[in-house]
């Protein structure tokens, strides 16, 4: 015992239809951190569960903090909603209480932060093909620009000036792996030999990596920007074509009048779609409102 670390850790767990692996997993969580820690906690979000999962919860011997989520939140907004009730020196954040990883890696991670890293990720070695495209794209924009890497993680280990920096970022954190990078402060991984699942659906996978590019990066405006850009030369071309047609080639009455107030029109509104594009990337990118909102919340003494 006069060998743990004083250091008070607070450890986020998302639950969403867990009930099955949430007593196993939150034992052995327990069983790691009391192995590790003198002080600690653990904060468990109940992501709108329609299983059982917040009985299961209070009936788990483990003193833990229970929030009710009153609606499906995306996994980012519940990660927030845990952590920002977490008052531990040092916060854990577990997205997914089901996904098979060995909680003794939690030391080891802690053991890596002590060296002067504010944030530490358990990255597994193997990813999606999709993930690795979004961490692809990541880096290579921030190429040259940052100190550390965007990496996949499966856990996150962070210190109490990680989570006060990440305020500056911004008030909505749409990916926090990416805000924590985007702080500036020193990052490691610890890789291990994961089977990493993403039990989020096609839809929510997409909206996440639009997001974070959306709000971290200008491509996706870009994108929208140079399509406008596009579509307005097109127009403009459309112009020149209906003049060279009204003198070169007799058409029928009306048709070039026509066709030159269409190409204005069109060449008008696609000016005004890329301003509007990158008024709203301006706005994006500012702060925004949080994007949670508590049910519940209870401490639960039990053990």
């Amino acid at each position: 015992m006069n060998d743990l670390e004083e250091n008070y850790v607070s450890a986020v767990v998302v639950l969403r239809d867990d009930s099955a692996a949430a007593g196993g997993r939150l034992l052995a969580l327990d069983a790691a951190l009391a192995a590790t820690f003198r002080n600690y906690e653990i904060i468990a979000v109940d992501n709108f569960s329609s299983d059982g999962t917040r009985e299961t919860l209070r009936g788990i011997p483990v003193p833990m903090t229970v929030i009710t989520l009153p609606h499906l939140h995306d996994l980012q907004a519940a990660l927030t909603a845990g952590v920002e009730l977490a008052v531990g020196d040092y916060v854990l954040e577990i997205p997914d209480v089901s996904a098979d990883v060995d909680f003794a890696l939690i030391e080891r991670m802690y053991r890596v932060c002590q060296q002067g890293n504010d944030f530490v990720f358990l990255t597994p070695r193997r990813v999606s093909g999709g993930s690795r495209l979004f961490y692809r794209l990541m880096n290579g924009y921030f190429r040259g620009r940052l100190p550390e890497r965007f990496v996949p993680s499966v856990m996150t280990l962070s210190s109490r000036r990680g989570q006060n920096k990440t305020a500056d970022v911004g008030a909505t954190l749409v990916n926090r792996n990416v805000s924590y990078v985007l702080t500036g402060l020193r990052c490691a991984s610890v890789e291990a030999d994961i089977v990493s699942r993403n039990r989020r659906g096609l839809r929510e996978n997409v909206g996440l990596m639009v997001d974070t590019l959306i709000y971290h990066t200008d491509y996706i405006s870009s994108l929208a920007v140079n399509i406008a850009v596009l579509f307005l030369l097109v127009s403009a071309l459309s112009f020149l074509y209906a003049v060279v047609v009204y003198f070169t080639i007799n058409t029928a009455p009306g048709w070039t009048t026509q066709f030159v107030l269409t190409s204005v029109s069109f060449g008008v509104l696609f000016a005004l779609l890329a301003v509007v594009c990158k008024y709203l990337s301006n706005i994006i990118r500012s702060r925004l409102p949080k994007n949670y909102t508590f049910g519940s919340v209870e401490k639960k003494e039990n053990r």
